[in-house]
C-alpha cells in the first residue's frame, strides 16, 4: 500500500512539478494517466528514490521514503522501468541482464543465472536471449526493460510510458504482459495513452499540472462524461463549442464523437460514455476558469 500526502516537488526558478499531491495506491494494476508534462515522471522518480521530494510524505507498506532506512527497504522491493532505459547495444539480452543483476547485488552466480532465465522466459525472450540488443525491435527492448525490473522479484513494479512508440501489435502484447504481472504485485503504469489504461487498470489517477484531478475506478472516470457524449455525422467542421474526442472520415462527411453539456447540433445523437470520453471531459472541465463554470452549449 502506497500512501502519498501533500507531496510537492519544486525545481529551480520556482517551477512546480508536483503541487500538494494526495494519493492512495493499492495492489494490482494502477494507471497513472495524464498529458506529457503533467508530473507523472517526477512522481515515479520520487517513488523510485531517484529524486527527493521538496515536501510531503510517501509511505510504502509503512516505510517512510524520507528516511535512509525506509528508502533502502523500498528499493529492495522495487522494480523500475524508466521512460528511457539505457542499454548497451553490443551486449546480448542475457549478458545485459547479467550485468544489471550484478549491479543489483545478486552476487551468487547460480541464483543470478536462475533469476535471469526465469525473467527471460516470463517476457518471452528466452529464444533470442543470445542476440545482441542492437538487433531487437522497440517492443523487444521494452521487454528487456521489464525483465531487468523483475530480476529481484519486486512487490512494486513502476513502468513509465512503456508503450510509447510501439506498433499496435507490440502495444497489445506489452499490455497483456503487464496485466499478467499485476496478479501478485502492485504495478504502477504511467501513460498518456488512455487505451493502455482502459485495457489494463481497474483503478487509476489522472494528473494535470502537478495535481491529482481524479482518483478512483475506471468506471467512475467514464461516468464523468455521462449524458455529455454525442455522435454527429456532417460535412464541414464540428460545432465550435463542443470538445472533439475522435473523428472518422466517411467519404465527404465526417463522424465526430463530441463532449458537450447539451445537444450541440440538431443532428447529434447521444452516445454511451467511455473511459476516453470521461478523460477528455475531465481535462476540458479543469481548463475552465473557476469564475466561469460550464455553461449550456447553444
Amino acid at each position: 500500500m502506497i500512501t502519498i500526502r501533500s507531496l510537492t516537488k519544486t525545481y529551480r526558478r520556482n517551477l512546480t512539478a508536483l503541487d500538494g499531491i494526495d494519493l492512495d495506491i493499492g495492489t494490482g494494476m494502477v494507471g497513472l494517466l495524464g498529458a506529457n508534462g503533467a508530473g507523472k515522471t517526477t512522481l515515479l522518480r520520487i517513488l523510485a528514490g531517484i529524486l527527493p521530494a521538496s515536501s510531503g510524505t510517501i509511505m510504502v507498506d509503512g516505510h517512510d521514503l524520507r528516511t535512509p532506512e525506509g528508502k533502502r527497504v523500498v528499493k529492495r522491493d522495487l522494480g523500475y522501468l524508466p521512460q528511457d532505459l539505457g542499454i548497451y547495444p553490443d551486449l546480448t539480452a542475457r549478458g545485459f541482464l547479467d550485468y544489471i543483476a550484478i549491479l543489483k547485488g545478486m552476487d551468487g552466480k547460480r541464483e543470478r543465472h536462475a533469476a535471469i532465465e526465469s525473467v527471460l522466459s516470463l517476457v518471452g525472450l528466452d529464444s533470442v536471449a543470445n542476440r545482441r540488443l542492437k538487433t531487437f525491435s522497440g517492443g523487444m527492448k521494452r521487454r528487456v526493460g521489464i525483465a531487468q525490473a523483475l530480476l529481484n522479484r519486486p512487490g512494486l513494479l513502476i513502468v513509465d510510458e512503456p508503450t510509447a512508440g510501439l506498433d499496435p501489435e507490440e502495444r497489445v502484447r506489452f499490455r497483456t504482459l503487464l496485466s499478467s504481472l499485476a496478479a501478485d504485485r502492485t504495478v504502477l503504469l504511467s501513460t498518456h495513452i488512455v487505451e493502455d489504461v482502459a485495457s489494463t487498470s481497474q483503478d487509476l489517477a489522472v494528473l494535470a499540472r502537478g495535481r491529482v484531478l481524479y482518483s478512483g475506478s475506471a468506471v467512475g472516470l467514464a461516468a464523468t462524461a455521462t449524458d455529455r457524449v454525442w455522435t454527429l455525422t456532417r460535412t464541414g467542421p464540428p460545432p465550435e463549442d463542443a470538445v472533439v474526442v475522435s473523428v472518422i472520415h466517411r467519404g465527404d462527411a465526417a463522424e465526430y464523437r463530441l463532449i458537450a453539456d447539451y445537444q450541440p447540433d440538431a443532428a447529434a445523437v447521444p452516445a454511451r460514455a467511455g473511459l476516453e470520453d470521461g478523460y477528455m471531459a475531465l481535462m476540458h472541465d479543469q481548463r475552465l476558469p473557476a469564475a466561469h463554470p460550464r455553461q449550456p452549449l447553444s
